[in-house]
């Protein structure tokens, strides 16, 4: 069963459980090993039986364009997607990069990132990333 207005699935059985559902954001140089292991991470959360089956989360790789990021180490991701409709996950995690070379946002990912808190869509950051929402003043007012 799909919820009406958003991608996340229901599983039917016991009671229903809703799908977690990600969205990642790559910053360029992004940090590969903390990329690669959250997804891994959701990967084994996500299926029953160890074969990777993305049953209970689902997660997509997001950009401004469909353009390959370039991680730190040199390999490159291509986006799933381009920024559209935030409300369709529970969590868009940034992943930053190294401070030390060019690893700044596209302007339309801050405006993402600030559409997505007004939207009560949970923003959370690994490595530098975790400056994300600082750097979209969604941390104005806060300690």
């Amino acid at each position: 069963m799909t919820d009406p207005g958003s991608s996340k699935s229901f599983a039917s059985g016991k009671g229903q459980r809703r799908q977690l559902s990600v969205g990642f954001v790559l910053v360029p140089n992004f940090t590969w090993i903390a990329f690669s292991a959250i997804v891994d991470l959701l990967r084994l959360a996500a299926d029953e039986g160890d074969r990777s089956r993305p049953e209970k989360c689902s997660w997509s790789v997001l950009a401004p364009d469909l353009n390959p990021i370039t991680a730190s180490c040199g390999l490159q991701v291509l986006p799933w997607e381009t920024f559209d409709r935030p409300e369709r996950f529970d969590y868009i995690v940034v992943v930053g990069g190294l401070i030390d070379r060019n690893s700044s946002y596209h302007p339309r990912t801050l405006e993402f990132l600030r559409d997505a808190a007004a939207k009560g869509v949970s923003i959370a950051g690994a490595g530098t990333g975790s400056s994300a929402p600082v750097d979209a003043q969604l941390m104005n007012g806060r300690k």
